[in-house]
């Protein structure tokens, strides 16, 4: 395939933005800060013009990510808290104005992820493949016989939304402020980063391994009610909380020996995603040259 798509991957902090040929390399990669842009007042027009600068390198199309729910009915974006100023917004339609040569996608960023993630698979999951991403906030896309799967308006799997035990949002219990909040419980990991902290988990430390434990065995619930809602058994774990991996795998596993069957339990396969932080960033770019 020798087109190539320009993926932007707008996030909470940063804005990363790349040239993304068909077998996922990068190339003329650029990060900008998400907050610079929100200040300036003039979001859009400092995305159009990021995009025009893309244009003389010969793309045929252009994929932006957004950390929020969009309604695909009416290409509106919904609910965007990391941009409030693209709420309402019907972003597709507006970029679409500005480039009418190119091909535009505008995706949700945990589906952008899944669909970067599955698509630069050696071997692709034939029963399904969910991608989890932990960081900031919780996010699950789900990609079904190779195409993302959305829901009725396009908002389906919003992990980070579903209520836990406590009936707390699970994006607020193991996003990073939930397990910051929960290590200023314990003295030893008090006013520690999450990243010390896994870093320290990495490294053996009994305490830190137990909290990311605990964290795996809350995800755990989580992905046992995908599991019986979907009949998916692949799960990918990505986002900066999955660098603490052993120890979230682990807890996810004793949640699923304490409540799955057997068959079952020794079905589901667990990964790390392997794209890193630039998945969603190829996902969308991939999915503007597939069309």
């Amino acid at each position: 395939m020798n087109n190539r798509a320009l993926g932007i991957d707008i996030g909470g902090t940063h804005i990363k933005s790349g040239i993304v040929s068909g077998n996922g390399e990068i190339s003329s990669y650029q990060s900008v800060s998400t907050k610079e842009w929100i200040e300036s007042g003039s979001f859009i027009d400092r995305l159009i013009e990021h995009i025009r600068q893309y244009i003389t390198e010969g793309i045929t199309g252009c994929g932006v990510a957004i950390p929020g729910t969009i309604d695909v009915v009416d290409n509106r974006a919904l609910f965007v808290p990391a941009v409030p100023c693209l709420e309402g917004v019907r972003l597709k339609d507006v970029l679409q104005s500005a480039f009418p040569q190119l091909t535009i996608s505008v995706e949700n960023d945990s589906n952008a992820a899944s669909f970067g993630e599955y698509s630069l698979r050696n071997e692709k999951p034939s029963n399904g493949m969910f991608l989890i991403t932990l960081g900031t906030g919780v996010g699950c896309g789900l990609i079904l016989d190779g195409e993302i799967f959305k829901g009725g308006k396009g908002n389906a799997l919003e992990l980070g939304e579903i209520l836990t035990d406590k009936k707390e949002r699970l994006e607020d219990v193991i996003g990073v402020k939930g397990i910051a909040t929960m290590a200023n419980s314990i003295q030893e990991l008090k006013g520690l980063t999450v990243p010390e902290i896994i870093r320290l988990a990495n490294t053996g430390n009994p305490t830190a391994t137990q909290l990311m434990h605990t964290v795996g065995q809350l995800l755990g619930k989580a992905i046992i009610h995908l599991v019986w809602l979907f009949d998916v058994w692949n799960i990918i774990l990505g986002g900066g909380v999955s660098e603490a991996f052993d120890s979230i795998k682990a807890g996810v596993e004793k949640e699923f020996q304490d409540s799955l069957p057997q068959d079952i339990r020794a079905g589901i396969h667990i990964e790390k995603a392997v794209q890193g932080n630039n998945a969603g960033l190829i996902g969308i770019a991939i999915k503007c040259l597939k069309k």
